[in-house]
Order: structure tokens, then C-alpha cells, then sequence
């Protein structure tokens, strides 16, 4: 039988979708894989390694990869890379031997091999021999899942440095920490020194106990940084007084820095979302007072969960002219209810003091937030509390 498409009506062409689309689709989609793998990927000719583009994408996770020791699978939406485009970069990166996927003790993560660590230690390697060369954990990989959980806490706060847009790299920062350091540089701000940093110096053996995972500068204020992760983090009061009192001299009294002279020490503390920042201020610091408690070796300390809305807070903490809080507050009484307390920058000890304030008294008060910092219903903090978002503000 003959059929003359001339006849056909043109409604059938309506109706009817074309069926060669969904083939255009597959088409188009391994056109583009295959552009990623081919703009990311290329092979050298010296000494037989295989050889990146500097400036691509992949060859900046292997940076980060570098830099944290271990990629913690659960914290891949803190890398500045769209989730697809994540996705394609690992897959590719491992089908060429680049990096490798560890899974032991529920714990999963990426790590850099062989191949790789030569190649960044051929490019950089005032940028990388700290961290790919020796007897250490950023280079080696350890059996005992506490100091797997205690890297992945390390690089879990770098991630979220790097996401921030805060200077990292050690070529690219002044070596305050290193012992032929003569104070000629000029410091910017803000910059990042992780706990191995500071033990360069010989004060390594009078901070072993300490639980930080680095230390971040800004303009104005010193933090010191911890990771609590999921749970309660180990505290040992004498050990983090030391750590600071050793800090003080160093960037203050030691003429090492002249720029630190005036800067106040805090502490910032990460975690994997808000719910550990309540449990970590009705902390009473356990029976040995071997877990955290709020105290008064800071005098302010912050908290910032691990995600996108933890960065921009990170951000608004590190530009003091952005800074939407205050840090100054007063205490006030107003109808019976007590001055409102801009809590936007999440002081732990402040809003502990607060309620002590409101309990002691009997008051009322109401403390201003982002809407992701508010406690759950049903919780304590709202006992007497009224927590308001800045857009809910009257």
C-alpha cells in the first residue's frame, strides 16, 4: 500500500511528537560528557603522568582534596560546584586514576592517589609539600576511625573556609607559624591556619590536648575554630586555656605581628546543623566536665552550622563592615521584658546569659535571627522566648 505524506493532514505532525527527541536528548547529554572528559582530562608526555589543566575545575578539587586529606562524601554540596557538574568531575577523575572512594567504618570519602599527588607536588610544591609529604594524616591514610572522624572534622571546617572565600593555600598567606618567619609580610585578611599550622612552632607539645581544627583571623577578632560535628564535642578547659594563652603571646606579645596587637580572641564553633548548637548550650559539661560547656574562656563564642546559609553567615562574620549585628549589648529592661537581643551572629555564651537573665528575673524577651537559627517548637529555648526573624522584625 502507498502512502502519499501529502495528504497527510498537519494535525498529525501536532499531535504527535517528534520521535527522534528523546534520542536528541541521549545525544546532546554524551556530547557534553564527553566535552568534560575531554576538557578536563588530557593526558602528558613527560615522565609518562598523566597531566591536568591547571585552570580547570578538576583540577581545583584536586586542590581541595589536597589541602583536606580527605573529602568527606556528606559535605560535597559545601564545594563551590553544581551537583551534576560535581558528579561528572568525580566520575571521571576516578575512571582515570586520579582520586579514589574509601568506604570503611560508615565513613565514606575521597582521597588523592598516587598519580595525582605528584602532579600537584611537580606544580605547586610550596603550595602542597606540607600536606602530601611525611608521616602525617593529610598524606597517609589511617585505620583508626578517630582520627578519620578527626580529619574529616578538620577538613570539613576548611571546606567551609574555601566556600567563604577565605585565603587558604600556604603560598598564598604570610607563615606566622613558621619558625624562620621575620614578621615582613603584610597579613590579609581574612586568612585560615589549621591546628598542624600552629604546631610548627615549638609550642606544639603544650597544645596536644587542644580540640581546635585551626585558627581564623579577620580584621578585627581571632577566632578559634571547632568542629562538634553531630554530637557533643570532648572539652578539656585546661588544654583550650593553654591554647590561647599561648596564641595571645604569639600574635600579640611576641612582635611576630604588629597588625594582631588589638585583636579580640573568640571561639567559632561548626556543627552539622542548629539542633547541636541548643545541645551544646544546656551542656552542663558532663560529670568528669569532660564535654563542652559554654565558659568563660572566650568571651564570645559563635555558632555556624555546615551549609550554604553557615556560609553566608561565615561571610558577614569575616567583613566587619557588612556585619549586620552588634556586638556591644546592654542590659535593659523595657514593660517588664528585657532589651531585645540581636542574636544574629549566634553567640552561644550571650544567649545563655540572656535566659540565666530572663529566669533570674522573671521577664520576658525576644531575640532577633535568620529564620534557620530558630530553636524547633516544642523546645525549652522558647520558654519565655520569643525568637523573631530580621523579616518578621517590628
Amino acid at each position: 500500500m502507498n502512502i502519499h505524506f501529502s495528504r497527510i493532514s498537519s494535525d498529525f505532525f501536532r499531535t504527535y511528537p517528534k520521535p527522534c527527541r528523546y534520542a536528541e536528548q541521549q545525544k546532546t547529554s554524551l556530547i557534553s560528557t564527553n566535552k568534560i572528559h575531554r576538557s578536563v582530562i588530557q593526558y602528558g608526555k613527560e615522565s609518562g603522568v598523566a597531566a591536568l589543566h591547571k585552570h580547570t575545575q578538576s583540577y581545583r578539587l584536586l586542590e581541595w582534596i589536597a589541602v583536606c586529606g580527605e573529602l568527606p562524601f556528606l559535605n560535597l554540596d559545601l564545594l563551590p560546584v553544581k551537583p551534576d557538574y560535581l558528579s561528572k568531575l568525580l566520575t571521571a577523575l576516578k575512571r582515570e586514576g586520579w582520586i579514589r572512594c574509601i568506604y570503611k567504618d560508615k565513613l565514606r570519602s575521597y582521597r588523592l592517589t598516587k598519580k595525582a599527588k605528584m602532579l600537584l607536588l611537580k606544580n605547586d610544591p610550596k603550595r602542597f609539600a606540607f600536606y602530601l609529604t611525611g608521616n602525617v594524616d593529610t598524606n597517609l591514610c589511617r585505620r583508626e576511625i578517630s582520627r578519620r572522624l578527626r580529619l574529616q572534622h578538620t577538613a570539613q571546617a576548611k571546606l567551609m573556609q574555601l566556600r567563604a572565600g577565605i585565603c587558604l593555600f600556604r603560598d598564598q598567606k604570610a607563615g606566622i607559624f613558621e619558625q624562620t618567619y621575620q614578621g615582613r609580610d603584610n597579613l590579609s585578611f581574612p586568612v585560615y591556619y589549621d591546628s598542624r599550622e600552629i604546631r610548627e612552632m615549638e609550642i606544639g607539645h603544650m597544645i596536644g590536648n587542644s580540640r581546635a581544627t585551626g585558627i581564623l583571623i579577620t580584621s578585627d577578632a581571632v577566632y578559634v575554630v571547632y568542629n562538634t560535628g553531630s554530637g557533643i564535642l570532648k572539652w578539656m578547659p585546661a588544654a583550650e586555656k593553654r591554647l590561647k594563652a599561648q596564641l595571645e603571646y604569639l600574635l600579640q606579645y611576641s612582635g611576630r605581628t604588629h597588625e594582631l596587637k588589638n585583636h579580640e580572641f573568640r571561639g567559632l564553633m561548626f556543627g552539622d546543623t542548629m539542633k547541636e548548637a541548643y545541645r551544646l548550650m544546656e551542656s552542663q559539661g558532663g560529670r568528669k566536665d569532660n564535654w563542652f560547656c559554654p565558659d568563660n574562656i572566650f568571651t564570645a563564642f559563635h555558632f555556624i552550622p555546615l551549609n550554604s546559609c553557615g556560609v553566608k553567615m561565615l561571610k558577614r562574620l569575616c567583613d566587619q563592615v557588612k556585619r549586620p549585628f552588634h556586638d556591644t549589648w546592654k542590659l535593659g529592661f523595657y514593660h517588664n521584658s528585657l532589651q531585645p537581643l540581636d542574636a544574629r551572629d549566634f553567640d552561644m555564651v550571650k544567649i545563655r546569659q540572656y535566659r540565666e537573665w530572663i529566669e533570674d528575673y522573671g521577664a520576658s524577651g525576644k531575640i532577633l535571627c535568620y529564620d534557620f537559627q530558630k530553636p524547633e517548637p516544642g523546645s525549652n529555648w522558647n520558654n519565655g522566648l520569643k525568637w523573631v526573624s530580621e523579616y518578621e522584625k517590628e
